[in-house]
């Protein structure tokens, strides 16, 4: 059994800015769901953090 802590500041803010500390250069949105995925394939996942989501404070681009 895993918890999965997601930091949505991996995230680079081309693709979603509403983080407390934008990380150019970092990952797209799916090389994120990517590594996730294998987790929950080889795993039970119990439960699912998920950490500096700001959305008052910038926006979310598609």
């Amino acid at each position: 059994m895993v918890y999965l802590h997601i930091d949505f500041d991996v995230l680079d803010p081309r693709f979603f800015e509403s983080v407390g500390y934008p990380t150019p250069g970092g990952l797209a949105p799916d090389e994120l769901i990517s590594p996730i995925t294998a987790v929950g394939e080889r795993f039970e996942v119990v439960g699912i953090g998920l950490m500096e989501y700001e959305p008052g404070g910038r926006k979310i681009r598609s």
